[in-house]
């Protein structure tokens, strides 16, 4: 089910279309409160970092992490971006679900101090066993940014180019 704006609301229904981007959101984001509940609230922040990197397992040979993970196995590098979302119910005094400068500080310490400008196989000690591809790489940050942030992180977005992401959400993240 579609939400949108009211001045679009005839003409989206006359045409079965949905409604343009940016005026529309996805009801997932609707709680399943009843009564006066208050709604749950997620908030992203997004930082940008840059990371060099082999996929290859130690265990293999050149040729056989070259068949395996084709030009990948070859030293090369990506811009990141990252976006974390944490989630809980405002502060009734601040009207926030975390102090973003609180959040800026933890995603500067955990992630950007240890990936940025790095070699992710030779200057940290994470892909020692396995390669970072972006699915282990993304749950690495999930797990140093859930050790930080606790329950209130939902999940993390690790996006390695514009069309390819991972989504990493923790159990308790799925409400």
């Amino acid at each position: 089910m579609w939400r949108f704006a009211a001045s679009c609301a005839a003409c989206c229904a006359a045409t079965s279309r949905p409604p343009p981007v940016g005026l529309a959101f996805l009801e997932p984001f609707a709680s399943s409160r009843t009564g006066n509940e208050a709604p749950l609230v997620r908030l992203t922040r997004a930082v940008d970092f840059s990371a060099s990197l082999r996929c290859a397992r130690p265990d293999l040979s050149e040729d056989e992490n070259r068949a395996l993970f084709g030009r990948a196995a070859s030293q090369h590098g990506h811009n990141y971006r990252l976006e974390v979302t944490v989630r809980g119910e405002p502060d009734p005094l601040t009207g926030m679900v975390m102090d973003l400068r609180e959040l800026k500080a933890v995603i500067a310490r955990e992630i950007e101090a240890r990936f940025d400008h790095r070699d992710l196989n030779r200057d940290t000690s994470f892909f020692e066993k396995s390669p970072p591809t972006p699915e282990n790489f993304a749950r690495v940050i999930f797990d140093l940014l859930q050790a930080a942030l606790g329950e209130r992180l939902h999940g993390i977005r690790l996006r390695q180019d514009v069309d390819l992401w991972v989504d990493v959400v923790g159990e308790k993240g799925r409400s």
